[in-house]
C-alpha cells in the first residue's frame, strides 16, 4: 500500500499552554490549505496540554517527550518525524491566518531558489489587545543584509523546504531561545531567504511568551550569533565591542565617544563593501542597500550630543565618500549590464 505523503508538515513545540493550545491548532484546520500532517511535540507539559491534545486522536501526530527545556530539540522531534516536502513552524500561542499555508506553498512551488518564506504580522498584546503590524524586506538580497544586524523574520510565519533544514543540521540547541536567527544566518549562505508582503501572522504578547520571560538572555543570545556571523563574513576576529557599537548605531543609540563612532562606521563601511562585492545584486538592490547604511550613519551624526564640529565634518564627509563610492558601485552595474545586453 502506498503511503500518502502530505506536502506541509506542520510542527508545533509546546510546554504548559492549556489556555492557548486548542486555538493555534484551530488556526492550522481552518487553512484553505488542506495537505498537510501535523507534529505536536509536548516537552512534558504539567498542566492539562496532555489531556487537549490526546483528544484530537489521529487528527495529529502527538509526541509526548520528558521535559528537556529546549525548545529547539522539541522542535529538531517533531522534524524528524516529518514526512513533507515543506516544513511549517508554528509556536503554541500563535495564530495562522486562514491562506497562509496556501500562499506560501504556491509561492515555493513557483520559487525554487527560495528555501525559506516567511511573512509579515502582527502583534496583539494579550493584557490590552494593543495590535501592532510589522513590514519586513521581502527581497532575498537586502534581508539577507538586513539579517547580519537582527532576526528579520518571524519564527512562526516560516515555511522551510525539509532538505535545506535536514541540510543545515536542524536547529542548534546551544543557542536556545535565538536558534531560529541562528537558523536563518546558516541557512542565508545555501539558500534564497524571502517574506511575503502580507500580515499571516498572528504573534501574541503575554507574560509567559519565552520573548517575555527570556528577553534578556535573548538579546545576550542574539549578540553573540551576530558577532560570530560578522566575523565569519570579515574573517577577521573584529572585537566585540566594536561590533556591539554597530548594533547600537543600527538600532539609534548614542555611543557619546568619537573615536567608538568611526570604529563603528568603518565595520558598516566594511560590511557594505563585503556584502556589495560577494552577492550579485541587481541595481535597486544595491542602491538600496546603500541607501540603508547612508541612512544609518546620517542619523548617528545628527543625534550624537558629544561629537565636536570639526569631528562631525570630518564623519560628513567620510559619509560623502562612501556615497560617491556608492554611486560609482551603481554606475559600474549599471554599464556592465549595458554591456552584457550589447553582446547578447
Amino acid at each position: 500500500m502506498t503511503e500518502i505523503v502530505p506536502k506541509v508538515s506542520v510542527i508545533v513545540a509546546t510546554y504548559n499552554r492549556e489556555n492557548v493550545i486548542s486555538d493555534t491548532i484551530d488556526s492550522i484546520f481552518n487553512q484553505t490549505f488542506q495537505d498537510y500532517e501535523i507534529i505536536i511535540v509536548d516537552d512534558g507539559s504539567t498542566d492539562n496540554t496532555n489531556a487537549i491534545l490526546k483528544k484530537y486522536g489521529n487528527k495529529i501526530n502527538y509526541v509526548n517527550i520528558y521535559h528537556s527545556g529546549s525548545p529547539s530539540y522539541a522542535r529538531n522531534t517533531g522534524i524528524k518525524l516529518a514526512k513533507g516536502k515543506y516544513i511549517a513552524i508554528l509556536d503554541s500561542d500563535d495564530l495562522w491566518f486562514p491562506e497562509k499555508l496556501e500562499k506560501q506553498v504556491n509561492f515555493m512551488e513557483n520559487h525554487s531558489d527560495v528555501g525559506v518564506l516567511g511573512t509579515f504580522f502582527e502583534t496583539v498584546n494579550d493584557d490590552n489587545g494593543n495590535k501592532k503590524i510589522y513590514l519586513l524586506p521581502t527581497n532575498p538580497n537586502i534581508l539577507k543584509w538586513c539579517l547580519i544586524f537582527s532576526n528579520c523574520i518571524a519564527h512562526s510565519s516560516v515555511i522551510i523546504r525539509s532538505e535545506i533544514i535536514k541540510m543545515l543540521g536542524y536547529y542548534d540547541k546551544s543557542v536556545d531561545f535565538c536558534e531560529d536567527y541562528d537558523l536563518w544566518i546558516r541557512a542565508s549562505r545555501i539558500t534564497n531567504i524571502a517574506n511575503l508582503p502580507e500580515v499571516l501572522l498572528s504573534y501574541h504578547i503575554h507574560d509567559s511568551s519565552i520573548s517575555s520571560v527570556y528577553f534578556e538572555e535573548q538579546e545576550k543570545i542574539a549578540l553573540c550569533i551576530m558577532i560570530l556571523n560578522v566575523r565569519k563574513i570579515l574573517n577577521n576576529n573584529v572585537s566585540d565591542e566594536i561590533i556591539l557599537n554597530m548594533k547600537r548605531v543600527y538600532n539609534g543609540f548614542l555611543l557619546n565617544n568619537n573615536d567608538e563612532v568611526e570604529n563603528a562606521f568603518n565595520i558598516m563601511f566594511e560590511l557594505y563593501n563585503h556584502y556589495t562585492n560577494n552577492n550579485n545584486l541587481n541595481l535597486k538592490e544595491l542602491n538600496s542597500i546603500s541607501n540603508i547604511v547612508m541612512y544609518l550613519l546620517l542619523r548617528q551624526v545628527i543625534k550624537e550630543r558629544n561629537m565636536g564640529i570639526n569631528y562631525r565634518i570630518k564623519i560628513f564627509l567620510k559619509v560623502g565618500i562612501f556615497k560617491m563610492q556608492s554611486i560609482k558601485d551603481i554606475m559600474l552595474k549599471l554599464l556592465y549590464q549595458s554591456y552584457k545586453s550589447s553582446i547578447n
